[in-house]
């Protein structure tokens, strides 16, 4: 038999390499615990896979084949791993790997934590190994990755998130790991599970929750509402971390795959029980949305998120109806729901995805599109009577929308080299006439325009006039634009200027600065 398949310690050179990075890792904070996202069937970057972990020590694993009474082998497994994090070099690595069997278990992922794919043929090797497996998007043995010490923020995507675990180790565990962070990302997510996972972290802070916007065979949702977030199990999972969570996201998945919402009285109690929930983001689909309109408001929330990512793909190119659904629902809210206070500052966001129609309309002048897009998409009456309804909250109406600047739109997780989305602001009511950077206040301000209209300084152009149209009918921004009637007939909108244009820009600037202080 090889030497290396029997020795029992690593050679010097690696004690040495060991020790060095060991002592590295000693002088670390706490709060420079290694993250680690698992990857499931799409995402590339992982630091290593959930086989690093043990379910149960009474057992020795296979990693565990080569333990020693002293030295380096003599360390537990998670010791060992944070050592190994330190290791950067892939021939190192591999080297340590062919020291021994426990060692071979513990490098090898982080050996393969990282591919970058060049040529075609690294491709066809990548594919040729995933089509071998049966089961792409299984947890696995990776369930074991909720039982670390160490682990501070875990980021799982395009997996069934779903497993069988030990009771016993379990009831060992529950309240006791560091985890704060939780991302679910294009998962279908089992609430039993779910459940089980939330009673391990002793003060988890962030959790996020993205269920399958994106369906195909393999992976489709369980249409079963005991499997699903529908499930009254749900709240109840997330009162397990009522005292610590302060940040909750939750998309509800694809509109077609969801099970109608089982009643569950003690909804809305549940949610308010989650008092340190100060930043909630809902899907217009999520059932968590029932329970907040029926006084769910939790106690501490300070900003409310809708995100209409679902809404957006099962509308198509309606996407003046998706809009219609969104600007409604808020305005019930803000109507009917809000608790008798809210804390200072209260915002809610209006969130719009990416949607190819955005692609559809670019226009040259950055300010004729943004024009289209405000007529598009913003409800200006509506917006207006939430903004003043938050404003008596002395609250904050915020609307903004996804851009990819290159014009190409990817689907989260963002893999490597896809570009990833920025934030673009369309609305905010502290500036609560200006809409992607146009003043409206000329034209939907009826207290400005009373004023104008009694100093004769409004206007009318040739083509409203020619039609019999009146002032009030004609309305533009006042800033030489067309007017709403002729840019809704596609026709040139002329004014019968008596004076020069600059001298007419002048005067009606003036008039405004008067009116406005």
């Amino acid at each position: 038999m090889k030497q290396h398949l029997v020795c029992s310690q690593p050679p010097k050179l690696y004690q040495s390499l060991f020790a060095q990075s060991y002592a590295r890792r000693l002088i670390l904070p706490p709060n420079r615990m290694p993250n680690i996202s698992f990857a499931g069937a799409k995402k590339r970057k992982t630091r290593h896979s959930g086989y690093i972990f043990r379910m149960s020590r009474q057992e020795p694993g296979s990693t565990q084949l080569a333990l020693a009474s002293s030295g380096l082998l003599s360390l537990v497994d998670e010791l060992l791993l944070n050592i190994i994090d330190h290791i950067d070099n892939r021939r190192a690595l591999c080297h340590l790997a062919s020291t021994c069997t426990r060692f071979q278990g513990l490098v090898e992922p982080y050996i393969w934590r990282d591919l970058l794919v060049l040529t075609g043929s690294h491709a066809r090797h990548i594919t040729q190994a995933l089509d071998s497996r049966d089961q792409k998007f299984i947890l696995g043995r990776a369930k074991a990755m909720f039982l670390s010490p160490t682990l501070r923020k875990i980021t799982l995507s395009c997996l069934n998130f779903e497993a069988d675990m030990d009771d016993d180790m379990v009831a060992k565990n529950q309240n006791t790991t560091p985890l704060q962070s939780l991302t679910l990302v294009e998962c279908n997510v089992d609430v039993k599970f779910l459940d089980i996972i939330l009673s391990l972290p002793k003060a988890l802070k962030e959790l996020s929750i993205e269920e399958r916007l994106h369906v195909f065979d393999e992976c489709k949702p369980s249409v079963d509402w005991e499997k699903r977030t529908s499930s009254p199990l749900f709240l109840t999972a997330l009162q397990r971390q009522a005292d610590s969570l302060q940040r909750l996201t939750h998309i509800g998945g694809l509109l077609d795959y969801i099970p109608t919402r089982v009643n569950d009285p003690e909804g809305p109690a549940k949610l308010r029980s989650l008092t340190s929930l100060e930043h909630l983001e809902l899907g217009f689909e999520s059932h968590l949305n029932y329970h907040l309109r029926h006084n769910g408001f939790p106690p501490s929330l300070k900003s409310l998120k809708f995100l209409d990512a679902a809404l957006s793909i099962s509308a198509g190119h309606d996407i003046r109806s998706m809009a219609a659904v969104a600007f409604r629902t808020i305005t019930s809210i803000v109507t009917d729901c809000l608790p008798a206070t809210t804390p200072p500052g209260f915002t809610i966001h209006l969130h719009f995805s990416d949607h190819s129609i955005f692609r559809l309309f670019v226009i040259a002048h950055p300010e004729e599109q943004n024009r289209l897009l405000s007529s598009l998409f913003l409800d200006r009456p509506a917006i207006y009577k939430i903004a003043s309804i938050l404003k008596s909250y002395n609250g904050r109406f915020l609307i903004s929308r996804e851009n990819f600047p290159s014009g190409t739109a990817y689907i989260p997780p963002y893999m490597y080299g896809e570009e990833e989305p920025m934030e673009e602001w369309m609305y905010d009511s502290d500036d609560y006439w200006r809409f992607i950077g146009i003043d409206y206040q000329v034209m939907d301000d009826e207290e400005l325009r009373a004023q104008l209209k009694g100093q004769k300084r409004l206007r009318i152009c040739t083509g409203c006039m020619a039609r019999g149209l009146t002032v009030d009918q004609c309305k533009s921004l006042g800033v030489g634009s067309a007017c709403q009637p002729c840019m809704r007939a596609h026709m040139v909108c002329r004014w019968d200027d008596i004076i020069g244009e600059e001298e007419a820009e002048a005067a009606e600037e003036a008039g405004l600065q008067q009116i406005l202080h």
